[in-house]
């Protein structure tokens, strides 16, 4: 039984991988406007994180047999793209939850959505007050982030927020100062580091150079 089985974990970690090398697509050739940052601003190398992903896509493209040796070893391919990918993790209530880096930023919540996807999750779905609480501290813990896109939109009903994955209500609201301000065009859920990671409403396409996104993981 195992000597069948092993082919299909093996296809269905491979099928994965795929997924997730196209999600990680990088832009190689950036407008010189966003790399023009203050003293402040934390400066990435783009050039670095695109040869280590070129890096792992060619070691991934590498396995074409897989044992269960080989298997970890791609488990490890995996967690080394998302150590480049993402800040340190959280692990709270079953739940592994990250932080895109900046260079990982987002254009729009459907890639958001789309790029936790690759890593086995989605975009956080903050369910109650414990968890919130969490999210908070744990976002004061991480360096270089302000606006941050977790899951919930009121595109299909102005001013009832949903979780995109389940289409439930989102059940805690704790909105910063003059939030939501229901323009009919910001439709995405952010927490809001500058105000105590409050929460607001904002743009959830043409999302803005120093905007990331957090992703919740099962483990």
């Amino acid at each position: 039984m195992a000597d069948i089985y092993k082919p299909s974990l093996n296809k269905k970690m491979f099928s994965f991988l795929v997924v997730l090398v196209s999600a990680l697509q990088v832009v190689s050739c950036i407008d010189d406007s966003l790399l023009q940052c203050n003293s402040s601003c934390a400066v990435y190398d783009f050039k670095y994180f695109v040869d280590k992903l070129l890096q792992q896509e060619r070691e991934l493209s590498t396995y074409q047999s897989l044992t269960n040796c080989s298997a970890v070893a791609l488990q490890a391919q995996i967690e080394a793209v998302e150590d480049l990918a993402f800040y340190p993790p959280l692990i709270y209530g079953g739940k592994k939850y990250l932080i895109a880096q900046l260079f990982f930023q987002t254009q729009s919540s459907r890639v958001a959505i789309t790029r936790c996807g690759a890593f086995g999750g989605y975009l956080a779905e903050i369910d109650d007050t414990d968890e919130y609480a969490a999210l908070k501290t744990f976002i004061d813990s991480t360096p270089n982030v302000n606006m941050i896109m977790i899951s919930g939109s009121d595109a299909a009903t102005k001013g009832t927020l949903l979780f995109q994955r389940t289409g439930q209500p989102v059940p805690v609201i704790a909105w910063a100062p003059n939030e939501p301000n229901l323009i009919e065009e910001e439709n995405c859920l952010y927490l809001w580091r500058d105000f105590d990671n409050l929460m607001m409403d904002d743009a959830c396409e043409y999302i803005p150079f120093d905007t990331t996104f957090m992703c919740e993981i099962p483990i």
